[in-house]
C-alpha cells in the first residue's frame, strides 16, 4: 500500500442504483469529515463510459439544474480489483420516479409545472452546449431540499449523452439510446430499422420531457401499451401520439402538444418551451426561491457505523493523461 495516498477515505454504506453500463452508485461518506455524497463506481477496465460522463459534467459546474460532479479518484478493493469512482452531490429526496411511486397521479399540477420549469432550464443549458442527454426520464431527475416550498430538481446520469449531430451507430444494441417508454419516434425508427443512418438531435430530449410530464401528472406511462415491442415496432411509423391526461389544464395540454410533434424539425426547443405560459407563469414567490438555488454538494451529518468498503485514493493525474486525447462523447 506504499503507493497509495490516503487523502480520501470513503465509507460505502449501501447501493443507491445501478445502470446498464456496469456502473453502481453508492451512498458514501468521508470518514474524516463525516460528509455524505454519492459515488458512482465501476471496474477500471470498463470505465470509459463513466470517464466520459465525468468529463462532460465539467461543462456544467455553474448550473443549479444539473447534478454537480465533485471530483473523481481511482481505488483498490480488498480483492485487488481497481475501480474508477466519480463523486456526485447526494440527492437525499431521491428521484422523480420515487416521487411518482409515492404519489401516483396525485402530484398537484402546480408542482409539476415547477419541476418542468427547472428541467427545461437544465435542458436549455445542455442543448446550448451542443449536447443531447439521450436518456431523460423520471429516474434520471434528482430531487433536492429547496426550503419553504417544493423540492428542486436536477438532471443526472449523462452516461448515454452524445453530441448533437453525431450519427447513430449501426449496431442495434449499441444504438439503443435511453428508455424505450421515453424515446422519440425518430429514435425508435433508428432502433427498429437496425441502426438506419440518422443523426442524434436535441428534439429527442423534448419528446422525453413530454413523456415525463405526462407521468408526473397521471402516474402512468405516456404510452398505454402492453409492452415495449408493441411500442417500438408497431407505433414508430404511425401517426399516433400519447394520450394527454384529461385532468391536465388547457395550458398543460397545449404544452404537451408542442413536445409531442412527430417531426423533430417542428418540435419545440427548450428555449421556446420556457416561454410557454405553462412554465413561464409560475408564481413570483416560488420563482424567486428557485432563482436562489445553490450549487455544490449537499452535506449532512453522517452517523452510520464504520462498516463496509473503504477505498483509498490512487495516483489519478497520471492515469487521466492516458485519456486526455479522446473525445468525451464518442
Amino acid at each position: 500500500m506504499e503507493d497509495y495516498q490516503q487523502d480520501d477515505q470513503w465509507f460505502f454504506a449501501n447501493v443507491l442504483s445501478s445502470d446498464s453500463n456496469g456502473g453502481v452508485t453508492y451512498l458514501a461518506a468521508n470518514l474524516f469529515s463525516a460528509q455524505k455524497i454519492a459515488i458512482k463506481s465501476c471496474d477500471l477496465n470498463h470505465s470509459s463510459s463513466l470517464v466520459k460522463e465525468y468529463r462532460l459534467l465539467q461543462n456544467f459546474i455553474a448550473s443549479p439544474y444539473i447534478v454537480q460532479c465533485l471530483g473523481d479518484f481511482l481505488s483498490l478493493e480488498p480483492d485487488g480489483t481497481r475501480q474508477y469512482n466519480m463523486k456526485l452531490e447526494l440527492a437525499p429526496e431521491g428521484t422523480i420516479r420515487d416521487l411518482i411511486k409515492k404519489r401516483p397521479g396525485k402530484i398537484p399540477e402546480y408542482e409539476v409545472r415547477h419541476y418542468t420549469h427547472m428541467i427545461l432550464q437544465g435542458l436549455q443549458t445542455i442543448h446550448q452546449s451542443g449536447i443531447v442527454h439521450c436518456d431523460l426520464c423520471p429516474q434520471n431527475i434528482l430531487l433536492f431540499p429547496r426550503g419553504r416550498f417544493l423540492s428542486r430538481v436536477k438532471i443526472a446520469n449523462f452516461g448515454r449523452a452524445k453530441m448533437s449531430g453525431q450519427k447513430y451507430c449501426r449496431n442495434r444494441r449499441l444504438c439503443y439510446r435511453g428508455n424505450v417508454w421515453y424515446m422519440s419516434p425518430e429514435s425508435m425508427k433508428v432502433v427498429a430499422e437496425n441502426g438506419a443512418v440518422d443523426m442524434i438531435r436535441k428534439p429527442l430530449d423534448i419528446w422525453s420531457l413530454g413523456c415525463t410530464v405526462v407521468e408526473m401528472i397521471s402516474g402512468r406511462k405516456a404510452w398505454q401499451l402492453a409492452d415495449t415491442d408493441v411500442l417500438m415496432y408497431d407505433f414508430f411509423d404511425e401517426e399516433d401520439l400519447p394520450t394527454l391526461p384529461e385532468t391536465m389544464s388547457k395550458k398543460g395540454r397545449d404544452f404537451l402538444r408542442m413536445c409531442f410533434v412527430r417531426d423533430p424539425d417542428k418540435r419545440a426547443t427548450a428555449s421556446e418551451l420556457l416561454r410557454h405560459p405553462y412554465v413561464s407563469e409560475i408564481s413570483l414567490p416560488d420563482r424567486e426561491e428557485e432563482a436562489s438555488l445553490t450549487i455544490g454538494e449537499y452535506a449532512v451529518p453522517f452517523s452510520l457505523p464504520p462498516l463496509g468498503r473503504c477505498f483509498y485514493n490512487l495516483g489519478l493525474d497520471q492515469w487521466r493523461k492516458l485519456h486526455s486525447d479522446s473525445d468525451p462523447l464518442q
